[in-house]
């Protein structure tokens, strides 16, 4: 089977137009005596910018049942299929639903929705269609910011990529569900290889292309930063995150960083930044985070001096409180955005505390995992750093030696590093500090 492109000239105007279409080759009298009763299929798998899309879940049904598997070069292939049979090929993108996503794709729905901005193309509306149910609305908005918080870990009626057969154009640019597409493609009886069956997709929430740019990347991030202050408020239980520049907000989203041996944090109260319990994410509070995503209708405007917000305690917060604050990226990046929705740093002055010291180490977030783990550490200086796994009767599984840079730093531990589920021991060695800690992987 062949794919080829059919041409038609009108003679008196000159006008062309083409069509894709299938040319099924049959040896029926055996001629050519191959004995060969099996064929593959295969096809790309991209964005709508021809990018090869790596780490793609596909599924292929058939009467003998369904096959699931994952492929990373941006391509997948099926081989040794039975010719006659019925075959279903379609994507099952049910991981990584956090790639890409961020607080910044909220702010581009809500102008959207309030007209402000208009989408590019049909695939931002698919892209912003988190809840499926083919229209874009503020429940889109509540659904990626559960995702952001870590409320929820995947999207309750989408996958975390949408693709459609790649060939497919959209009849109206404004609504892609004008007409029904297709997401799978189905074979009735498979005469021969058919390696032309082309994916094309965006990842879901990830308005902003972070994941899907192309030639041209939407989020913009500026040189600017946010710059801020942390300061005792005296006979009141909190603390004033005071703004240190001039800037014009539209959103903003971080990890917040605090002593779990210290005061006790109940949250995030409004100042200039209008903040209610729905901005805040308490998932990692076991381990000393508390996770912001904020947006507002309309733009804030912040002059150097105004408090944007209070983080609340059970009681006078004391000055070592105010030490362990962090605002950070350990586990969602700390941002905000201007009026052009460029990204903007945040800078909290760190403590002299903090910068004496060599070497800080977090817990694994999330633990228990079920694909993989991420642990934040902080050294004074570059230096190599290596980590070692070992399992319940102390057998080492995995080793690594790297040099990090100075500064904080990430270290991902994949399940194909582990040998399954269960418990293991990590342990971290950088210059003559060493932490260890419990890893807990369970199933998927």
């Amino acid at each position: 089977m062949h794919r080829v492109s059919l041409w038609v000239t009108d003679q008196l105007t000159g006008l062309q137009d083409h069509c894709f279409t299938t040319i099924t080759i049959q040896d029926n009298n055996n001629v050519c005596n191959t004995g060969n009763f099996t064929a593959d299929v295969g096809g790309l798998l991209i964005t709508p910018y021809d990018q090869p899309v790596g780490n793609v879940r596909m599924k292929l049904e058939s009467p003998a049942g369904a096959i699931i598997r994952d492929f990373n070069q941006g391509k997948f292939l099926f081989e040794n299929l039975p010719i006659g049979d019925w075959y279903k090929i379609s994507t099952v993108m049910d991981l990584e639903y956090l790639d890409g996503v961020t607080t910044l794709d909220i702010v581009k729905i809500q102008r959207h929705i309030l007209g402000l901005e208009s989408f590019d193309s049909p695939w931002h509306y698919l892209a912003a269609d988190v809840t499926g149910d083919k229209k874009v609305t503020s429940a889109d908005i509540a659904a990626i910011r559960k995702l952001v918080l870590g409320i929820d870990a995947r999207f309750k009626n989408n996958m975390s990529w949408k693709f459609l057969e790649a060939n497919y154009k959209f009849p109206v640019t404004d609504d892609p569900w004008y007409e029904t597409f297709s997401e799978e493609y189905t074979v009735s009886g498979l005469s021969g290889d058919m390696m032309y069956m082309d994916f094309r997709g965006v990842k879901v929430g990830d308005v902003s292309q972070t994941t899907w740019n192309g030639l041209k990347r939407i989020d913009t991030r500026s040189h600017l930063i946010l710059d801020c202050s942390k300061s005792l408020i005296p006979g009141e239980n909190k603390i004033a995150i005071v703004a240190e520049s001039d800037i014009n907000l539209r959103g903003m989203q971080f990890s917040l960083r605090y002593d779990l041996k210290g005061s006790l944090l109940n949250g995030i109260s409004k100042a200039v930044i209008p903040i209610n319990p729905e901005h805040l994410g308490w998932k990692y509070a076991d381990n000393g985070y508390l996770l912001l995503s904020w947006h507002g209708e309309k733009d804030i405007q912040i002059a150097k001096g105004d408090v944007l917000f209070y983080l609340e305690y059970d009681q006078a917060p004391t000055s070592a409180d105010l030490e362990s604050l962090e605002i950070n990226s350990d586990i969602i990046s700390a941002e905000a955005y201007n009026a052009n929705s460029e990204i903007v740093s945040w800078n909290l002055e760190q403590s002299e505390g903090r910068k004496s010291l060599s070497f800080d180490c977090g817990d694994p977030i999330p633990n228990p995992f079920s694909r993989e783990t991420k642990l934040q550490f902080f050294i004074s200086s570059h230096m190599e750093v290596s980590y070692s796994i070992m399992d319940m009767n102390g057998s080492v599984i995995y080793t690594k030696r790297e040099n990090y840079r100075e500064g904080q730093n990430a270290l991902t531990i994949h399940k194909d590093q582990l040998s399954g589920p269960g418990v293991y021991f990590l342990k971290l060695e950088a210059g003559e500090y060493t932490k260890s800690m419990k890893l807990v992987m369970i199933g998927n």
